[in-house]
């Protein structure tokens, strides 16, 4: 019977408030810029927001999840890799975003405005999360916790700002506010921050790249197919339903999906250092009680959230976003799909800690790959309801499948 591990309190309270205040003024930030610039221009902003995340995982992912795997790890810092490796992966951020970018410029009056704080913003973000992971292992959480309100407080009032004043694009006002506030994290999280003094050698430098890269390559894949899994059906809505009826699948999905990040990312952000030091620290035992002991309580607060959701989410969206949720089905589906994703976050733990994440990769590509040909199948036949069932579907296959292959790991550990 795997043992209860007290949370640590102090840590969960800091990165609580590190979420729930930009939590909360996202919440407040999708009513006011579906109203103020309408749900076309946020459609349009979503999009770019979400293929920037997945160019950001493509290139950084790993990146940032070998830095937090190597927790406790002497010599396998940021520091330790050659100097050229964080300027390359946060400038090579640019290519994908930019080309995916441009499927969306027909929609917009200001291509090359909207192109360019897109491509900008992908770097800004890149360099930002990779910054964020350092402060995560090294455990800065009131550091974290001032560069996420920071960034979030400048991109809401900057973006009202710019389409107080100026004539641009809502979606370019938001992507340019997020762009100053992601450089302003990225200010506090350096901030006389310390950094360790090293004289690792060239060589030893390259050998330090290749076990972040052979550990961290499948956790680029997996970060990749799984904001294609979370964001793809966005694009496909705006191919086959138009770019206004994706910015109200947005919004929703946005509201429900970063609602439900915003209550359990001080669990999942908790854990994943002191999982990793522990299993490092050849404490296994101690490393599986802890991830079962976040794991217990993020599910019992996912349930909770998705029958209370359930019953009243629907008319408190319709009043809070200004638009008209089209099906009752809507909601519950993309609530379940949330709650799913987030314990497949904890379900899969084991596999990291095993170094399974080529098993990681296959299974999320799969998912991501049959989801989006079932969007593109399922979209225009049954509007938005579609993705929103397939999402679900597929939260709960990888969820279900990882769950039953970390129970294998722990059984194994217990022999």
């Amino acid at each position: 019977m795997t043992a209860t591990v007290p949370i640590n309190k102090r840590s969960l309270a800091a990165y609580s408030a590190g979420k729930i205040l930009p939590g909360a003024l996202l919440f407040v930030a999708v009513p006011v810029w579906t109203r103020a610039f309408g749900a076309e221009q946020y459609g349009l902003y979503a999009i770019a927001w979400s293929v920037t995340l997945f160019s950001s995982s493509l290139t950084t992912g790993w990146l940032r999840q070998a830095i937090l795997r190597n927790a406790g790890s002497e010599g396998a810092s940021l520091s330790d890799l050659p100097r050229w490796t964080f300027v390359f992966v946060a400038g090579a951020s640019a290519v994908p975003v930019g080309l995916l970018m441009l499927l969306q410029l027909r929609h917009t009056s200001q291509p090359g405005a909207f192109l360019l704080v897109g491509v900008s913003f992908a770097v800004a973000n890149s360099i930002y999360t990779v910054r964020q992971a350092v402060a995560q292992r090294d455990g800065l959480s009131t550091r974290f916790t001032s560069a996420e309100i920071i960034r979030v407080i400048l991109a809401l009032g900057l973006s009202l700002l710019l389409g107080a004043v100026t004539e641009l694009d809502g979606a370019v006002c938001v992507l340019t506010a997020f762009v100053s506030g992601t450089c302003a994290g990225i200010l506090v999280l350096v901030w006389r921050a310390a950094t360790p003094s090293t004289r690792t050698e060239t060589s030893l430098r390259g050998d330090v790249l290749r076990r972040f890269w052979m550990y961290g390559w499948p956790m680029t894949i997996w970060l990749a197919a799984s904001s294609i899994l979370l964001y793809v059906d966005r694009l496909i809505i705006s191919a086959t339903l138009g770019a206004e009826s994706a910015g109200q699948y947005a919004a929703i999905s946005d509201v429900i999906v970063r609602g439900f990040a915003m209550l359990t990312f001080p669990l999942t952000m908790v854990s994943h250092p002191l999982v990793m030091r522990a299993w490092n620290d050849g404490r296994r035992q101690e490393a599986l009680a802890s991830n079962g002991t976040y794991r217990k309580y993020l599910l019992w607060l996912a349930g909770a959230t998705v029958l209370i959701g359930a019953a009243v989410g629907r008319p408190l969206l319709e009043l809070g976003l200004s638009i008209e949720v089209d099906s009752p089905l809507i909601v519950p589906l993309l609530l379940l799909g949330a709650g799913l994703w987030q314990a497949g976050l904890m379900t899969h733990k084991e596999l990291e800690l095993t170094n399974r994440t080529r098993t990681m990769a296959a299974l999320i590509v799969a998912i991501a790959v049959v989801s989006a040909g079932l969007n593109i199948l399922l979209t225009p036949v049954l509007g938005l309801v579609g993705p929103a069932a397939v999402f679900a579907l597929g939260a709960g296959l990888y969820t279900t499948i990882t769950a039953l292959l970390g129970a294998s790991t722990r059984r194994r550990e217990r022999r």
